[in-house]
């Protein structure tokens, strides 16, 4: 039974934590901390990618409750990069002072 993420799902989400890493990096020195939990937020979502690959992964078994919770929270992770992708590109081009 798959949890309802695939593998190439975990590769567009490591994609657009990636991404968002590098832009936050770009960003300047204020985004330094939003950097660092995005390249947290990649390193869990590398090791699920790997996880689901595996026919015997804990992940693929029929627990509905760790299902959801796992969906839940990968649903959770998508919106909060996609939230950080549009923040960064409206503010896009601000100096330190905010001008």
């Amino acid at each position: 039974m798959s949890f309802g993420y695939s593998v190439g799902d975990y590769i567009l989400l490591l994609q657009l934590a990636r991404t968002q890493y590098k832009n936050c990096v770009a960003a300047g020195d204020e985004y330094t901390e939003i950097a660092r939990e995005v390249k947290s937020l990649y390193s869990i979502l590398k090791i699920l990618k790997d996880e689901v690959k595996k026919p015997e992964s804990p992940l693929l078994r029929n627990d509905t409750k760790s299902t959801e919770e796992l969906v839940s929270a990968t649903e959770g992770c998508k919106h909060i990069l996609e939230d950080l992708q549009t923040l960064l590109a409206k503010y896009e081009g601000l100096s330190a002072d905010g001008e």
